[in-house]
This record gives C-alpha cells, sequence and structure tokens, in this order.
C-alpha cells in the first residue's frame, strides 16, 4: 500500500498521542522527501505533539517550513505554534506569532489570548500578559473562567488592583458564571494592591450570592483586614472560618497574628499562636515574624527576644521582617545594645539588611545618644548595598545631639546635603535647636535661613528655636528682625 496524506496524518496524530514527538516531527519533516503531499493537519500535529515536550524550537521550525511548502496555516496552526512557544517560555516569539495572525487577517479567540499571555506570564513579563488579557476580556461573548484568573492573577503581579476591580466586574457583566476561584483571585489581587476594602467588598458578594468559600477566601479576606487595621473584624473571621467547618491553615492564623499586631494587642497574638499548636498547625517565618511584630508594637522586647530565640530551635529561618521587627522591639524597650546585637547577628546570616531595619538600629542608637554606635553604622551602611534615607540620616543625627556632638550632627547634616536626599523641617528642627543649646546662634540663623533654599517649609518650631538662640546670646535686635521678617 502507497503512504498517502491521511495515513501519514493518522500516524502522526497516534504519535503525538502516544507523547513520541520525535517521530511524529521526522514523519512531518519526511513528507516531501516521500513526494508525499502534507497539509495543514499534518503540521497541526506534529506542532502539537512538540508542544507536549517543550519542543517549542522544532514546532517552530515545522510552522515555518508551512509558508514554504505553500501550506495553508490556519487559526489553528497558530495557537498550536503560540502554546508552543508559551509552554518553552518564548514569550517574544509568541508574541511575533500573535501579531502575524492580525497580519495574515486570522481571528484570534480566547485560546489565543490565553497561550499568548502564558508565555509572557512564564517569563515574567506581567504587564504585557495583562495588556493581552484584558482585550479577552473585553470580547464578553466569549471570556472563560481561566481567562479572567489568568488577568487577574497578572494584576496582582504588577499591583494593579484597580485593573483587578475593573476586569472582574466587566466579567460579572458577561454571561460566564463567577465562582470561587475567579473572586478568590479577584480578593487576593486586590489585597495585594493595597485595595483591602474592596477586597472585603468582593467577599461579602460572595456571602450573598451563596458561593462556597473555601481556605483562600477567608484567608484572604482576613489579610485584606489586616490591611485595614481591621483586628477585631478579623478574629470575628477567623471564629465565621471555624463555624463554617471550613479549615484554617498557617496563612490563616499569620494574617490575624499580625492584624491583632498592628492594633496593639499582643496578648491576642499570642493567644493565636496557643491556638495554633493546639490545632496542630505549624508555624512558619511570616507567623513568627507576625507575633515578634505584635510584641514590637505592645513593647514587648523581652517576649519578642524568647520568640526568636526558639526559631532556631524550630529550624526556622529568620527573614528581614523577623530582624527587623526585633531590632525595633529592642528600641522601643531601650535596650540599644540588644538592638544592636541583633543587628550584628543579622550580618552573619545571608539575610540581606533592609533601609528599614538599619533604620530601626540607627534609632536604639538615637534613643540612647550612642552617637559612636550611630556613627558608625553610618559608616558600614555606606559601604554597603543598603540604601540610606532621611530617616538613618535624623536618627543619626539625633544620637549626636542627644550625645552632646554638635559637630559631629552639622557633618552628618552636610552628608545629608551631599547625598541629595530630601531634607525635611525635623532634620533641620534637630540641628537647629542643638546649635541653639550650644549658643550657636550664627549657625542656628544660617540653617534657618538654608530652609528657604532647599524649598523647606519652616514650622512654629523651627522659628521659635531660631529666635531662642539670638535670645541666649543677646542679640535682641536680630530676634526682633527674624520676628519682623516672619510677620511680613
Amino acid at each position: 500500500m502507497q503512504l498517502d496524506t491521511i495515513i501519514v496524518n493518522a500516524t502522526t496524530s497516534a504519535c503525538g498521542a502516544a507523547g513520541e514527538w520525535a517521530k511524529a516531527w521526522q514523519l512531518c519533516s519526511a513528507m516531501a522527501h516521500r513526494k508525499v503531499e502534507s497539509n495543514t493537519i499534518t503540521h497541526s500535529a506534529a506542532i502539537n505533539a512538540c508542544a507536549k515536550r517543550g519542543e517549542w524550537e522544532l514546532a517552530l521550525q515545522l510552522f515555518r517550513s508551512m509558508a514554504q511548502n505553500t501550506v495553508l496555516r490556519d487559526a489553528f496552526t497558530f495557537n498550536a505554534a503560540i502554546n508552543v512557544c508559551g509552554k518553552g517560555a518564548a514569550w517574544t516569539h509568541a508574541l511575533e506569532l500573535f501579531s502575524m495572525m492580525a497580519q495574515n487577517s486570522l481571528e484570534t479567540s480566547t485560546i489565543t489570548f490565553s497561550a499568548a499571555a502564558t508565555a509572557c506570564m512564564r517569563c515574567g513579563q506581567w504587564t504585557k500578559a495583562l495588556q493581552l488579557l484584558s482585550v479577552s476580556v473585553q470580547r464578553k461573548a466569549e471570556l472563560d473562567s481561566l481567562t479572567i484568573c489568568m488577568a487577574l492573577s497578572a494584576c496582582e503581579k504588577v499591583d494593579e488592583s484597580t485593573k483587578a476591580w475593573q476586569l472582574f466586574l466587566e466579567a460579572s457583566q458577561s454571561s460566564m458564571k463567577l465562582d470561587t476561584v475567579t473572586f478568590n483571585a479577584a480578593i487576593t489581587a486586590c489585597v495585594k494592591g493595597g485595595t483591602w476594602d474592596k477586597a472585603l467588598q468582593l467577599f461579602s458578594s460572595m456571602v450573598q450570592e451563596g458561593i462556597e468559600l473555601d481556605a483562600i477566601s477567608f484567608s484572604a479576606t482576613i489579610s485584606a483586614l489586616e490591611k485595614g487595621d481591621e483586628w477585631s473584624a478579623a478574629l470575628k473571621l477567623l471564629g465565621v472560618m471555624a463555624q463554617s467547618e471550613v479549615e484554617s491553615n498557617v496563612i490563616t492564623y499569620s494574617a490575624a497574628i499580625s492584624a491583632c499586631g498592628k492594633g496593639g494587642e499582643w496578648e491576642k497574638a499570642v493567644h493565636l499562636v496557643s491556638a495554633m499548636v493546639l490545632h496542630k498547625l505549624e508555624a512558619n517565618t511570616i507567623t513568627f515574624s507576625a507575633a515578634i511584630s505584635a510584641f514590637e508594637k505592645g513593647i514587648q522586647w523581652e517576649k519578642a527576644l524568647q520568640l526568636f530565640s526558639v526559631m532556631p530551635q524550630s529550624k526556622m529561618e529568620c527573614n528581614t521582617i523577623t530582624f527587623g521587627a526585633l531590632i525595633s522591639a529592642c528600641a522601643k524597650g531601650s535596650e540599644w545594645n540588644k538592638a544592636l546585637q541583633t543587628f550584628g547577628r543579622m550580618a552573619q546570616t545571608t539575610v540581606e539588611p533592609s533601609t528599614i531595619t538599619c533604620n530601626a538600629a540607627m534609632t536604639s542608637c538615637e534613643k540612647a545618644g550612642q552617637w559612636e554606635n550611630a556613627l558608625q553604622l553610618v559608616k558600614i551602611l555606606a559601604q554597603g548595598d543598603v540604601e540610606l534615607d532621611a530617616i538613618t540620616f535624623h536618627a543619626a543625627i539625633n544620637a549626636c545631639v542627644v550625645g552632646s556632638q554638635l559637630e559631629k550632627a552639622l557633618q552628618l547634616f552636610t552628608e545629608t546635603v551631599q547625598s541629595s536626599l530630601e531634607l525635611d523641617a525635623i532634620i533641620f528642627n534637630s540641628v537647629i535647636a542643638a546649635c541653639e543649646r550650644a549658643g550657636r546662634w550664627e549657625k542656628a540663623l544660617q540653617l534657618f535661613g538654608a530652609m528657604t533654599q532647599f524649598k523647606v517649609e519652616s514650622t512654629s518650631s523651627s522659628c521659635s528655636v531660631a529666635i531662642s538662640a539670638c535670645e541666649n546670646a543677646g542679640r535682641w535686635a536680630r530676634a526682633l528682625q527674624l520676628t519682623n521678617a516672619l510677620a511680613d
């Protein structure tokens, strides 16, 4: 029996179904040599076979050979080629094929958009994926659950909560039936983007419409309440979750603990940690960090240290948030020595210090007037990759002021100016007040005048301290001159 197109097509499809992509590719490639006419079905079957194994380069080679062999490339073939590019994370090729469809006057479908968006998402090109999926969502007649969920996930990645809300509304106005997964994706995107009130609205809609609530629904909504500083409502929802017989998890409890911490309810945070043990839920780094943050808000530095010491025993890794919360707790408890010890301990780990953790350590030096440690810390940070901000310099300057080191404070102020950081009235007021106490009235007036130069609006505190500096130095005429200038 002589080979013909029908036999080869059937064999190619069979090889593809069996995962034998290499044989499918060989059959399709050898058709011209065997003088058997290939068609769209042959190539599509071979491309799909390659797609199953992620062989996107060979699939594209087959796709391009279709034009050379004058084989019609239809929407189905394009979709198959875009899909294989998605599996191979070849997003640029996927978008190129997507554009070619328009050039060839081929109609794109939801499948096309989803395949191209998937290729972009796998390479972290979330904005491009969102652009594609947004257009797809607007085609309400073709909208499906997968497309809207992908679009909402893309919104979450790029913090586009407003866009997520808009897409969800468009989906709700279509004929598509919204389910738990869709609602959860929308709630999560809103929480990530900071529009926690919209997340609560979505959760309320789920309850009103009788849509099944699961652990993700509750966890994401409790996270929304945590962002909105609604610790009481977060605890109530945790109770509703138990009544609904939905099993809580580490994420749920961590969000509730964090909510209690933000509300200054550290005792309730401790109670939740105990409840986790009771429910045999193993706490993770996020849980411990949330609990330590709760102790920090409640100025319970001893309890924070105690919990921190348990982490290595539990083989728990600390992160920037853990260290930052503990350093801040020690600083608030006037335990500057322990704050600096913790900062030093962090340097011995693989955890990279952040601006927040550095500022927490600097604040501990500020409160105790530990100007030498503050200056040493500034030097260390300047040599590293941590970006110093106005808070860093303000705390260091204040440490020098508290330690009666005016010249050091003025030197740091000069460094702040040279660093091109945005100056504020708080930094100026600190240095002006230090000059006033040291009897440096001319320097105080010079700094007061510089506020205008740096476009920093003077406050009543700035004015009164500058006038007081003149008064203490017996420079009543300058004090009067300054008062008159302010009145004008």
